[in-house]
């Protein structure tokens, strides 16, 4: 199967599209958010999981640096970034792509061939790029990476869609296999007119205790209760969420949350708000 160059889609929305601008801001993240600029030397023992945000940097990007600060004290390795599908294009119920080289203002990403086939034996799924063309979740969090690592990164992309559950506990043992460091890029709850979702009534309190059970149950690895919770919810990336969650059990991580906010912490409008979170799993 040919070498698939996917193009950025988010550059200039999400992020910068001019490289010097998108390292400048990447570093505003740091400054504005865990208020430390990403960790200069390097550990041998790496993180086995963390959950990043992915909306616009502006928004949700000081909240990722919490993540990347303590994912910046690793050396280079394989990151596996599991996000949702927001587009609805698919083949598989969980794509894989093993032949891609993903572009960004900073330059190109490798694929980890090996162990994207790995995977897809494992899942006993086809190679799924349709999911990944028009997706933003796995590449806003690279440029972050990029930064750190270079063309030293190597990444599995994973977009999942209406995956069942027991597909995601077989997708779970599986990356628990694998070794790399497990990336769930997911927002937290969307709330308004904007997203059909308007159950709450002190938006701001409601919310924030709302995302606080959804995070208490992902520090105690309980994989099927989150689940539930998020088919209930709009935790957009409750799925990759709960496949990191049964993987994290299987390696017997520890977890540790590290900052929540909302896009309302910059705009000031709660009448269509989202949540964001950084979590680590060591």
């Amino acid at each position: 199967m040919p070498l698939f160059t996917r193009e950025p889609i988010a550059a200039g929305t999400f992020y910068p599209e001019d490289k010097d601008e998108l390292i400048k801001l990447i570093l505003k993240c740091y400054k504005e958010g865990v208020k430390k600029l990403p960790y200069k030397k390097r550990d041998k023992e790496c993180l086995k999981g963390a959950i990043c945000p992915h909306a616009g940097y502006i928004y949700s990007g000081a909240t990722a640096s919490y993540s990347y600060y303590e994912l910046s004290k690793h050396e280079p390795r394989t990151f596996v970034i599991i996000g949702p599908n927001h587009t609805g294009m698919r083949t598989e119920t969980i794509s894989i792509a093993h032949n891609i080289r993903w572009q960004t203002p900073l330059g190109n990403v490798a694929t980890d061939r090996d162990a994207a086939l790995k995977l897809l034996e494992a899942v006993k799924k086809d190679p799924d790029y349709t999911a990944h063309i028009n997706e933003h979740s796995i590449e806003v969090q690279l440029p972050f990476l990029q930064q750190l690592y270079g063309d030293k990164l190597k990444i599995v992309p994973i977009v999942i869609s209406d995956a069942p559950l027991e597909e995601l506990k077989i997708l779970g043992s599986a990356l628990s296999k694998i070794d790399a460091t497990i990336i769930a890029s997911s927002d937290f709850t969307h709330h308004g007119s904007y997203y059909g979702y308007e159950p709450f009534k002190n938006v701001k309190i409601e919310m924030y205790e709302h995302d606080m059970e959804a995070i208490k149950l992902i520090q105690e690895l309980k994989a099927q209760k989150f689940h539930a919770l998020g088919e209930e919810s709009t935790i957009c990336g409750y799925k990759a969420i709960t496949a990191l969650l049964y993987a994290m059990n299987l390696l017997n991580a520890k977890s540790k949350f590290l900052k929540y906010s909302t896009s309302a912490d910059v705009t000031g409008d709660y009448s269509n708000v989202v949540g964001y979170a950084s979590i680590i799993f060591k």
